[in-house]
């Protein structure tokens, strides 16, 4: 989505900054929750082994669904929790900013190529989890869904380090043909 705003020369010029900004933090909630989804995961299993009295301990319910989609539910709960964490702190530095620091930003967002790219990763991703098929007959809240869509999108970032890192090593195809043209004029 994001090689679909206009980008001008200029930052000055750069219409749309505050959505263009805020879109992009908002977009960076899912696959950051999905990183942090197992050592939260984690952490909360470790304080279940606790001896604590029973009455800090939380009540179990029964469970609804297959225990596979517990770490979706899970997911989904975090994915909503860190994007109101992201919220909240782009508010905060965000607050009695002028409408060029926001051009700024995000000219710089549209202008960097490994962002572009690592976008178009991430929203295939988000795509691929949202249209995700559940086995028929299993209960799917919403926290698994939303889950599913920050699971792809991780996906979709591991995806894009691969790519750009792994098949790519890095490498641009502008810095290749640099390269080649130096060597030739040796």
């Amino acid at each position: 989505m994001s090689r679909y705003w206009p980008h001008p020369p200029y930052a000055s010029d750069q219409p749309h900054s505050a959505p263009i900004l805020w879109i992009h933090i908002l977009t960076r909630g899912p696959p950051t929750a999905a990183f942090l989804t197992p050592f939260i995961s984690g952490s909360a299993l470790m304080y279940r082994k606790l001896p604590l009295p029973s009455s800090l301990l939380p009540r179990s319910q029964p469970l609804s669904f297959p225990s596979q989609l517990l770490n979706l539910r899970s997911m989904g709960t975090n994915t909503l929790g860190v994007t109101f964490l992201f919220t909240l702190a782009t508010i905060a530095r965000m607050y009695g900013r002028t409408e060029i620091e926001y051009q700024d930003r995000s000219w710089r967002l549209l202008e960097n190529k490994g962002q572009m790219e690592s976008d178009d990763w991430m929203y295939g991703g988000m795509i691929v989890g949202a249209l995700w098929k559940f086995k028929p007959g299993y209960l799917v809240d919403w926290r698994v869904r939303i889950g599913s869509i920050s699971a792809g999108s991780a996906i979709g970032v591991l995806g894009y380090l691969g790519w750009r890192y792994g098949v790519k090593g890095g490498k641009w195809d502008e810095d290749e043909r640099n390269e080649r043209t130096e060597n030739s004029n040796l």
